[in-house]
């Protein structure tokens, strides 16, 4: 039967982690809430995506029931402001994904988790101080081990995506220092049109930052980045040796990371693509290799982040020069899948 996983927000992520469940025997999605309490709504954008294209399913609702019917398995759906609200261990629900963005949830899952209603809490974004831990799958040697009673993060799609990629090259030629820039997908809280720095769509989010404000769709816009607090998390002996920027660029979907490293063994080119190479080739791989001349799109819903070997540079012997492709929400749903799917190994 496999894991009865709970989604606690869905927006894209909780969206895109119930499209991937779908297709895996031993995850089950069997309750959802969501504080926006018009089920319709919620039916439709499972339905149709502007992103991801049409659900590969029938997915209707049942008012009555306060249920999404998807596939002709009725899944309940709640709308409570607070997660502890929601009846999970009525439905034997296992393991709950926060995926609300919500942070006051990070103490209402500590309680739930602490009083025994459910096993564990998956909080898909940084909860430092809050969690047990936070886990990226192929970063660390050991498994997530005894997370019966535990609260986890899954820390943010550029971690999960860049924090393997560090872990390969240090292990191999060890890492000096890490210049790092993304170029990152709008997101839905920017605002369409140059506006106040309280965000339009979501008045809750503001920026101090008056560039942050301005229009998403005809502009690059420079900005900080978490990422180097979230590797802090993980890999703390490397986080100190990197200096990151980020940039939102007017796309939907797909994140490109440029890399530039300074390491501390000589390297050649062709070495890092024969490293990645055998990375990709792996029975459960971590990073996949491109040698192909393609775009950002060709990248949307890709399971692992892709090493494009194209753009592999090295100059004079410890100057490495990478680029990194990965879906800022499909990859990172994917590595949500993998941590349940760990977490639930451990809980048998």
């Amino acid at each position: 039967m496999g894991m009865r996983i709970g989604i606690n927000g869905f927006g894209r992520i909780g969206r895109a982690i119930f499209r991937i469940a779908r297709s895996e025997s031993d995850v089950r999605i069997c309750c959802i809430n969501d504080v926006n309490d018009d089920l319709a709504n919620h039916a439709y954008l499972l339905q149709y995506d502007s992103i991801y294209g049409k659900f590969p399913g029938k997915v209707e609702v049942n008012r009555e029931c306060s249920s999404m019917v998807v596939d002709l398995r009725s899944i309940p759906f709640y709308s409570e402001g607070d997660m502890e609200d929601v009846p999970w261990s009525r439905h034997d629900v296992d393991l709950v994904v926060d995926s609300s963005g919500i942070s006051t949830n990070f103490v209402s899952a500590r309680r739930l988790v602490n009083s025994g209603v459910i096993d564990g809490v998956i909080i898909t974004q940084i909860a430092e101080g809050f969690v047990d831990g936070t886990w990226i799958h192929g970063v660390e040697n050991r498994s997530p081990n005894d997370f019966k009673g535990k609260v986890i993060s899954s820390s943010i799609c550029d971690a999960v995506a860049i924090a393997p990629v560090l872990q390969i090259l240090d292990d191999h030629c060890g890492i000096r220092s890490v210049f790092l820039t993304t170029l990152h997908p709008w997101l839905n809280y920017q605002n369409l049109l140059d506006g106040p720095v309280s965000s339009v769509s979501s008045p809750s989010h503001s920026w101090e930052d008056f560039s942050l404000a301005r229009g998403s769709t005809v502009s690059l816009i420079p900005k900080e980045t978490r990422i180097v607090n979230a590797l802090r998390q993980i890999i703390p002996e490397l986080a100190e040796r990197i200096q990151a920027v980020s940039f939102r660029v007017p796309t939907s979907a797909v994140t490109a990371a440029d890399l530039t490293l300074v390491t501390e063994k000589d390297v050649a080119a062709e070495e890092i693509i024969n490293i990645f190479s055998d990375e990709s080739r792996k029975k459960q791989p971590v990073i996949g290799l491109s040698e192909e001349p393609l775009v950002s799109i060709d990248f949307l819903k890709v399971d692992t982040p892709v090493v494009d070997s194209r753009w592999i540079r090295v100059h004079d012997k410890r100057h490495l020069k990478l680029l990194l492709w990965y879906d800022n929400e499909w990859t990172y749903s994917r590595k949500v899948i993998d941590l349940i799917r760990s977490m639930g190994n451990s809980l048998i």
